[in-house]
């Protein structure tokens, strides 16, 4: 991107960050193919950079009166981006951990052949399944849309008609629940 350009974007950010919505078309323009390219440097899969790009016009747009038009607009973008990689790769990680935690729970091949192995994972599997039944139906969809659909918060709340955060409240409560159910 050559100095003119550049001095564009730092335009448009401006007049983006005092209200000017149509420049949100120039910055995009300006940036779409920089951000696909930034995230697949980073190593997002091809199926989530789009997300990703979306994620981060989204937290631009959220933020976009903090810019600063004394400082390039590049830059700050690209901080937003790298914070959006960030946060999702964390996401997934947790979605990751769980799910193996409750892999755990079921009855594996070489667990059968000890009787007492058996025993005790099919009883922490019904422990477990009859813990998930017992959840409030609004708990129990909320959990399973983030930690076995994988689905980020944002996306829960919205597939629940709620916040973000009583979407987070209720998947605390339903792992709390879950968690005390399998306890011995």
């Amino acid at each position: 991107m050559n100095d003119d350009a550049i001095t564009r974007v730092d335009a448009a950010m401006a007049r983006y960050a005092r209200g000017d919505r149509s420049a949100f078309a120039e910055i995009h323009a300006a940036t779409a193919h920089r951000l696909h390219c930034f995230f697949r440097r980073l190593g997002s899969p091809g199926d989530e950079t789009g997300d990703h790009i979306q994620e981060t016009y989204v937290r631009l747009h959220k933020i976009r009166e903090t810019y600063r038009p004394e400082h390039h607009a590049l830059p700050w973008i690209s901080a937003i981006a790298h914070s959006v990689f960030i946060d999702r790769h964390r996401a997934q990680a947790g979605r990751d951990r769980h799910l193996h935690r409750f892999a755990a729970l079921s009855v594996t091949q070489s667990s059968i052949n000890q009787p007492e192995s058996a025993a005790i994972a099919g009883q922490l599997g019904r422990r477990f399944e009859a813990a998930l039944r017992a959840l409030p139906e609004r708990s129990r969809r909320a959990f399973l849309l983030v930690r076995v659909q994988g689905k980020t918060l944002d996306e829960t709340a919205r597939a629940l008609g709620t916040t973000k955060g009583a979407a987070k409240l209720r998947v605390f409560r339903a792992v709390e629940s879950l968690r005390h159910a399998i306890e011995f």
